[in-house]
């Protein structure tokens, strides 16, 4: 007998990382930003407030137009060189995060992969207690192969001073994100950035939060610079509906919360995608993450341009990432992060408790 242990080609693995994000820069700093709100999310919960830094919640974008770079920087937590091991090495791995008991958007780390292994050059930079910690993603061919294949550096980073904070922008403890854009990717002007990350779906809960300061500066090619605050602002409207519900799922009780409203003007619906939409309920789990943005049966229907809303789900997130780690593995969420998967029957049965609540009011 000869045993063979199954390779992967490379190609898949691109294949798998631009299928997650693609070229969108909306879902590109979605996993960067929502990142940095899981480690402040963190902070909030296991420490004293009045310990926290000026920075606590601040999230600072910024594009490079003449480099085609982009950075995220928060003031959060830092992650370690044993941390950045965890986190990073292993790719379609339960979260280490997650294993430990900790909140975090991440399902199965993938995330920050998706985005640095897709760009052109990828690099992870972070203090934590004073010590500084690198990781760079790129692809090569290791030694004694000639296969070209995706890899991570880790390592401890430069003495940390007071230069190096300046040049990082972290003031304390904290993580930077930069990669730079490949030459198929369309760089964005400031003010179409700043509008498709204000209004993206998945970012909408934390460009609302009050805790959380997100900002964006662009430098255009002439290093000429603009800084905005990244908001986002509900529409105005009426509440139509407001009414708890139980969703029944496989012997599961699903306590659902949900608000239906009238926006005073229309909103553009599911005919233009996830990132133009500014109408439909906003579906969210028991830790605030946003899986999707539906009408159901109404996406594209007329009549129901001006509704809008909040569908939670109570138990939603710990029960797809539950799903994720069965035997054999099934999931709910799409991996193009593009919602609920239409298909799956979890949908279906929400679809089916929804619906007829919709259907009066769209009439």
């Amino acid at each position: 007998m000869t045993r063979h242990v199954l390779k992967m080609d490379p190609r898949y693995l691109r294949l798998q990382f631009e299928k997650a994000v693609g070229k969108s820069i909306p879902k590109i700093l979605t996993e960067l930003i929502t990142n940095s709100d899981d480690s402040y999310k963190r902070m909030a919960k296991e420490s004293d407030p009045q310990m926290f830094n000026e920075g606590f919640g601040k999230i600072d974008i910024v594009a490079n137009r003449r480099k085609r770079t982009i950075r995220v920087v928060d003031q959060a937590q830092g992650i370690s060189k044993k941390e950045m091991e965890d986190k990073f090495v292993w790719y379609g791995k339960e979260s280490e995060d997650r294993v430990r008991g900790m909140q975090t958007r991440s399902l199965f780390g993938k995330g920050l992969r998706d985005v640095l292994f897709t760009q052109k050059v990828g690099i992870v930079k972070s203090i934590k207690d004073g010590v500084s910690y690198i990781a760079k993603f790129h692809w090569s061919k290791p030694k004694g192969s000639e296969i070209v294949q995706p890899i991570i550096d880790i390592k401890r980073g430069p003495k940390v001073n007071k230069d190096l904070r300046t040049n990082w922008g972290i003031s304390e403890d904290g993580t930077l994100v930069e990669f730079k854009f490949r030459e198929d990717v369309q760089f964005p002007r400031h003010e179409t950035l700043l509008a498709k990350i204000s209004n993206f779906y998945m970012l909408r809960m934390i460009n609302s939060n009050s805790e959380r300061k997100v900002t964006l500066t662009s430098f255009d090619r002439s290093k000429k610079e603009k800084t905005d605050l990244i908001q986002y602002v509900f529409p105005t409207g009426e509440t139509i509906t407001k009414k708890p519900l139980v969703m029944d799922y496989e012997d599961v009780k699903f306590p659902v919360e949900l608000e239906i409203l009238r926006s005073t003007v229309s909103l553009t619906q599911g005919a233009l995608g996830y990132e133009e939409r500014e109408g439909g309920l906003l579906v969210l789990d028991e830790e605030n993450n946003v899986p999707d943005l539906t009408l159901f049966s109404f996406d594209t229907d007329p009549s129901a341009s001006r509704l809008y809303g909040v569908l939670r789900i109570i138990g939603a997130g710990s029960f797809i990432r539950d799903k994720l780690n069965a035997s054999p593995p099934e999931a709910i969420l799409s991996e193009e992060r593009e919602g609920l998967v239409r298909s799956h029957q979890f949908y279906r049965t929400l679809a089916k408790l929804i619906n007829p609540i919709l259907k009066p009011i769209v009439k």
